[in-house]
């Protein structure tokens, strides 16, 4: 069943707006990735699968299963199934059981991949305050969580 998408098309604010947001968020993308690379040794896509498997950093690091890795890092689990094999290789990451399921695997990120991601995240966090993060002023922090956080909030619900 396909939507119905309506006849309104964007305000000229509105498409001026979102055509700097996709361009600014892919340059960004675009720039970690690179940075990551050269500085790191790793790509951004699998920075963020680390940056995933170490969740919150409290407490040791569990075993997480492919399909809600695939979840947290909007990946597809065709292309996190490759990703995964890649940081396997490197040693990065391994496979164990799952506390809540002994039928399945899970990934878990190494005390060789923890070295890389936090070495990554340093870089990480450096270049997305200095290019994306100056300029928000305090006040407007929650505001724009907020305005995130609906559009995650929305796309979640239409999956």
């Amino acid at each position: 069943m396909s939507a119905s998408y309506g006849t309104q098309n964007f305000t000229k604010e509105q498409e001026e707006l979102w055509t700097v947001c996709t361009n600014a968020f892919a340059a960004l993308n675009a720039h970690l990735d690179r940075t990551l690379r050269a500085n790191a040794g790793i790509k951004l896509t699998d920075f963020l699968i680390l940056s995933a498997l170490v969740g919150s950093g409290k407490g040791p690091p569990a075993a997480v299963r492919m399909g809600e890795l695939a979840q947290k890092t909007n990946v597809s689990p065709s292309r996190l199934t490759y990703q995964i094999e890649v940081l396997l290789r490197h040693k990065w990451v391994r496979k164990e059981p799952v506390e809540s399921d002994r039928r399945g695997k899970g990934i878990i990120i190494t005390d060789t991949g923890l070295a890389v991601y936090e070495k990554a995240h340093r870089i990480y966090a450096h270049e997305v305050r200095e290019t994306a993060l100056t300029e928000i002023e305090d006040s407007s922090w929650a505001h724009f969580t907020d305005f995130f956080n609906n559009i995650l909030e929305r796309i979640s619900h239409k999956q």
